[in-house]
């Protein structure tokens, strides 16, 4: 403190000093030497003030501007060597160097990572049955690619549509949870690979696994075990219909956060409730690998 209190003083005496000569002088020359004095008080002030901030510059100081580097390497560099000139002999210098080579090591493994997704594209993706959207939790299981679609199943009988000829279904058992009364379900898409993007080959829509019998079906009575107003978990059914030709493997089948999927109520239709797909923009006809790095969508299942 001491240290910092005498350039500061002197800054103090010497405007003083300034004021108490300008005070005896005739106008003219006072002007002239007003402008001389504030040069050199300036001058003189920029030196106090370089002095001041190597002052502050403790090895303390160094220290903490080499953490807040991040993964700027150059810059971390640049202090340390500078802290390494200026306190030799300091445990400063060897935490620095420490945290240098740290993010060396860490920008290494960076490029690495980045090399290896690179190098796989879409294979490189983790696989997660769990997606925990934004209204609504979905956990898939048993994707596969059939012919028949099987849903709306009561009593020993059930409802199914046949894909035509050159097309086919992928179908999954996905189980939904949402503490909400009427949640938003997450969208799903079925993606192919196509060098290292996906490319969107149709999008999934949702049907009820069961209905508790025909009336609850017909919706004469309802049926409480498919209504989040009543439940906290209910088992859906979900499809996708796709040519042959683009159900060439391995394909993807990707979730996102967003709720693209609303409950709608139609006394008229057969169930009368079902759930119809919103917009889902970030479901994209094409997504790239990095898409995934914002952790909005997600990887559910993989068919190799």
């Amino acid at each position: 403190m001491k240290k910092l209190l005498a350039p500061l003083l002197l800054i103090s005496v010497l405007a003083s000093a300034c004021s108490d000569r300008q005070a005896a002088m005739p106008a003219s020359t006072a002007t002239n030497a007003l402008a001389i004095e504030n040069a050199a008080l300036k001058e003189q002030v920029t030196k106090l003030e370089k002095q001041v901030a190597e002052l502050r510059n403790t090895p303390s100081v160094m220290l903490a501007a080499v953490r807040t580097a991040g993964a700027d390497i150059s810059q971390a560099e640049t202090v340390a060597k500078a802290l390494k000139a200026k306190f030799p002999g300091s445990e400063e210098v060897g935490k620095a160097d420490a945290l240098v080579a740290q993010l060396r090591t860490d920008q290494a493994a960076r490029e690495a990572e980045a090399k290896r997704i690179a190098a796989l594209g879409p294979k490189s993706l983790k696989v997660g049955a769990m997606l925990v959207g934004d209204e609504a939790t979905i956990s898939l299981s048993g994707a596969s690619q059939t012919r028949r679609w099987i849903s709306d199943a009561y009593d020993s009988s059930h409802h199914y549509r046949d894909a035509e000829k050159g097309s086919a279904f992928v179908v999954a058992r996905v189980k939904a949870s949402s503490e909400n009364k009427n949640p938003a379900l997450p969208g799903v898409a079925l993606y192919r690979a196509e060098g290292a993007t996906l490319q969107r080959v149709a999008s999934f829509s949702y049907e009820f696994v069961r209905w508790r019998d025909y009336g609850s079906y017909l919706g004469n009575y309802a049926d409480y075990g498919n209504d989040f107003a009543h439940t906290n978990v209910i088992p859906l059914s979900i499809g996708a219909n796709a040519t042959l030709a683009n159900l060439a493997r391995p394909l993807f089948v990707v979730g996102t956060k967003d709720g693209c999927h609303k409950r709608s109520e139609d006394r008229f239709r057969q169930p009368p409730v079902s759930y119809y797909e919103a917009e889902c923009a970030s479901l994209k006809e094409t997504l790239e690998i990095s898409d995934f790095s914002t952790g909005r969508v997600a990887l559910l299942q993989r068919l190799d």
